[in-house]
């Protein structure tokens, strides 16, 4: 009795990339006007000198609709790109201004939590380096004012 053995296969199939499509898209749209020009072409050369004149009046109220479509989209496109920058200048500014308020808000919210555990250890905060600097501003110019009036004494008792 004989065994057959299945052989494996293995189906790969590959997807094409958009950019091959797109190619693959215009030299479809390239073949298929130049086809249609060809036609074009050879059906304008079988009408008569007035079905030609009429064919080429029709083609360029074509093209100046075509044209005036053309501006009016790019009208639109331009108008909604500077909309679109608007919204997007508006929302990063928006961004910009949260994340000041919340980064301000947690550095307010860590000064609490260290000024608490600073205390807590009985280290000096801020507020009692500052306290203590304002008290020697005032005793050095205590010292300052005494100073001026021993010299001002001294000078009296020499005259």
């Amino acid at each position: 009795m004989t065994t057959k053995k299945a052989a494996k296969t293995e189906i790969t199939l590959t997807l094409p990339t958009l950019d091959d499509l797109g190619d693959q898209a215009g030299k479809l749209r390239k073949d298929f006007e130049k086809a249609l020009e060809d036609a074009g072409k050879r059906a304008a050369d079988l009408l008569p000198a007035s079905g030609r004149k009429r064919l080429d009046e029709w083609t360029k109220a074509a093209d100046k609709r075509v044209a005036g479509l053309r501006k009016d989209v790019d009208k639109r496109v331009a108008a909604l790109r500077k909309d679109v920058d608007k919204r997007v200048d508006t929302l990063r500014k928006d961004a910009e201004k949260r994340t000041k308020s919340v980064t301000d808000t947690i550095e307010k919210e860590a000064r609490k939590q260290l000024n608490t555990m600073f205390k807590r250890m009985r280290l000096p905060v801020r507020s009692d380096i500052d306290g203590l600097k304002r008290r020697m501003t005032s005793i050095e110019r205590k010292l300052d004012q005494l100073g001026k009036q021993q010299s001002t004494k001294q000078a009296k008792q020499a005259a």
